[in-house]
């Protein structure tokens, strides 16, 4: 794959059926209208005693061509937005702003971005819902640009009901995440198409977990792109989407969960390994009588679950549909997993794959892009030994007899001598630290060997805890299983050998 079709838009990986539905749109030149709209924002926010840079920075926003015309709610208060920046720097502080020009860019392949589309506040200069006394005044400039402008396309992106009669012929019912359409006369039997889509804040800040809200946006800018060509019908695909927009909960921080890392483990196994579903609902029972060495084999389950599903993923293209990955790149991975030593290997492989999907859901009939494992597709990329893997061999070699040797404490019914615990931590401490660091150097082309690595580590650090919690006794099975993780992990460093 070259790095052209390595693509996210929003923060989450574009499957290929979407990035094929992406066109550049005709070329546009400046027209006369688009210096009037200039003027006409300068006027009104001269008489509404705004300050200059506001006054720049909505200008700024409405000095792109004509042939279309986003239409947002109302600009953000200045004790949330600073407008004294350069209009680069205004878009970047604005989640919305960004969100439009990452839509506008996706939708037409680069072709135009928020510095060449018009983009309008129904409500210039007024942050304050509260402040209704110039919504008339507002839709009346509203109105005058759009006059001026006479754009073929007019993505609407809020519900408000407009209080300027001529307006109301481009208001639309903004139900149910519907992409609504209506043809309109602006002036002299020009033509123009009004599309209502829901507002990009939506997607990226009250649902920020939920990836099929920036998906369907993706449609819709697309849709409108392509009506200065043709009228769009959407495919079938955003349909299903919509429908899960539909759903409720995760859209409020208190819908959202925390996952301790092994719950989060098993949820992304779950997420990628099953029909995509919104809402993914998993309760965590602990049992009462639940045993220290069981909930650490239902922890190591968990990971082992987790990178299991990842090695099939990455070792299997298209076999999982985009809204699962994303799912897992904006969420699960990215909210949960930052300080994991993999965490920047399994994101970039994350965002590979998710490019590769055919579809935003898992299809039967196109599962297999690559009938290798990954295994075989990175055969020719052999892991090194280092220095490290030695050092880590070597306490291994060191650690195993101490563990033996403590294992028959207990059933002498003595305590864990405390210089014993202290050697067993120490090693622990050492041995966790160095793969940690081995992980951390590891390359790409690694993420199979890594992934291995990984799983056993996790039941290190758990084994770690274990012997730290100075009320607990180690019991025979603890150590078998510590012994036969760290044997594992012998052999998988033996074989770089």
């Amino acid at each position: 794959m070259s790095s052209h079709d390595i693509q996210t838009c929003l923060q989450i990986p574009v499957p290929l059926s979407m990035k094929d539905l992406a066109h550049a749109p005709p070329v546009c030149l400046p027209t006369r209208g688009d210096h009037e709209a200039i003027e006409i924002l300068e006027k009104f926010g001269k008489a509404l005693l705004r300050p200059g840079d506001e006054i720049a920075q909505a200008q700024n926003l409405a000095a792109g061509f004509s042939d279309i015309v986003v239409i947002l709610e109302r600009p953000r208060h200045r004790r949330n937005h600073k407008f004294d920046v350069s209009f680069e720097e205004f878009v970047q502080s604005c989640e919305t702003l960004l969100a439009i020009d990452e839509l506008i860019r996706f939708a037409t392949k680069g072709a135009r971005s928020i510095h060449t589309v018009t983009v309008l506040d129904a409500f210039s200069y007024q942050p304050d819902k509260r402040a209704t006394d110039e919504d008339k005044k507002c839709h009346e400039v509203l109105a005058q640009i759009l006059k001026v402008k006479k754009p073929k396309v007019i993505l609407r992106c809020h519900r408000d009901t407009y209080c300027d009669e001529w307006l109301k012929q481009i208001e639309l019912p903004g139900e149910s995440y519907q992409l609504g359409r209506k043809e309109i006369s602006i002036f002299d039997g020009h033509k123009t198409i009004v599309l209502q889509t829901f507002h990009p804040s939506c997607a990226v800040n009250n649902a920020d977990r939920r990836p099929e809200y920036r998906a369907l946006l993706m449609y819709h800018f697309v849709a409108a792109f392509s009506e200065l060509i043709s009228k769009f019908i959407l495919p079938d695909a955003a349909e299903g989407i919509r429908k899960l927009c539909l759903e409720k909960g995760e859209r409020k921080p208190s819908d959202i969960c925390k996952y301790e890392p092994w719950q989060a483990a098993r949820r992304i196994s779950q997420v990628l390994e099953k029909p995509y579903k919104s809402l993914f609902y998993m309760h965590f029972i602990a049992f009462a009588d639940e045993t220290p060495s069981e909930s650490r084999s239902k922890q190591a389950q968990a990971f082992s679950a987790l990178y299991g599903s990842l090695k099939r993923l990455f070792g299997n293209s298209n076999a999982f549909g985009g809204l699962a990955i994303a799912k897992t790149v904006l969420f699960l991975w990215k909210r949960h997993f930052e300080e994991d030593p993999l965490y920047d290997h399994v994101m970039s492989w994350l965002v590979i794959r998710g490019n590769q999907q055919r579809d935003w859901f898992a299809s039967e009939s196109g599962r297999i892009h690559d009938q290798r494992s990954l295994e075989e597709q990175l055969s020719s990329l052999q892991v090194s030994a280092s220095s490290i893997t030695r050092d880590i061999r070597s306490i291994i070699d060191d650690f195993l007899p101490l563990l033996c040797r403590a294992s028959g404490f207990p059933f002498r019914r003595e305590h864990l001598a405390d210089d014993c615990r202290a050697q067993i931590i120490g090693f622990y401490e050492r041995h966790n630290k160095l793969l940690r660091r081995h992980l951390a150097d590891l390359p790409m082309s690694d993420i199979n060997y890594a992934m291995d690595i990984r799983v056993l580590l996790a039941s290190c650090e758990m084994f770690l805890s274990a012997f730290q919690d100075r009320t607990y006794e180690p019991a025979r099975q603890d150590y078998d299983d510590a012994i036969s993780c760290l044997k594992k992990l012998a052999d998988i460093i033996d074989s770089t050998c």
